[in-house]
C-alpha cells in the first residue's frame, strides 16, 4: 500500500512524503544516509520551500522530465512531484557520488516516475488521498 504524509507545512507550501508499506524512504534517507552538514542542507531547502514555494534558481530546483523535479544540494538529490497547487510529494533522495553520473540520476528519477504512477492508480482506485 502507498500513502502519503505531511512533512513539513509552511504558507506557501505543504511539503509531504510517499509512504510505501509502512516505510518512509525521504525520512530515513534524511536521518540515516546525511551527515549533519548535509541533512542541514536538505532541511534548510525544505524549509524554504515551504515557506516560499520552490527556487527558481535550477541549482536548487529542477524539472527532470514527466513530471518529477528534483529538490538539489551539492551532493544530495531529493525527487517529487506536485500534487495539486501548493503541494509537493518527496518520493525519496540519494546522495551523487562520482561515479555514475547522469546514468544514477536518470536511474533515480524514473523511481520517481513510478512511485509517482503508482500513488495516482492507487488514488483513482480509491485507495489512498
Amino acid at each position: 500500500m502507498i500513502c502519503v504524509e505531511t512533512l513539513c507545512a509552511g504558507p506557501a507550501f505543504t511539503i509531504r512524503v510517499v509512504v510505501q508499506d509502512g516505510r518512509n524512504a525521504v525520512v530515513e534517507f534524511l536521518r540515516d544516509d546525511l551527515q549533519q552538514t548535509e541533512r542541514a542542507k536538505v532541511m534548510a531547502l525544505l524549509g524554504y520551500v515551504a515557506e516560499h514555494g520552490p527556487p527558481l534558481n535550477e541549482e536548487k530546483f529542477r524539472h527532470e522530465g514527466n513530471g518529477v523535479y528534483a529538490l538539489k544540494t551539492s551532493t544530495v538529490r531529493v525527487y517529487g512531484f506536485f500534487d495539486g497547487q501548493r503541494r509537493i510529494v518527496l518520493t525519496h533522495g540519494f546522495k551523487k557520488h562520482a561515479r555514475g553520473g547522469k546514468k544514477v540520476q536518470a536511474r533515480e528519477r524514473e523511481y520517481a516516475e513510478r512511485m509517482r504512477s503508482m500513488l495516482l492508480a492507487e488514488r483513482a482506485s480509491g485507495g489512498t488521498r
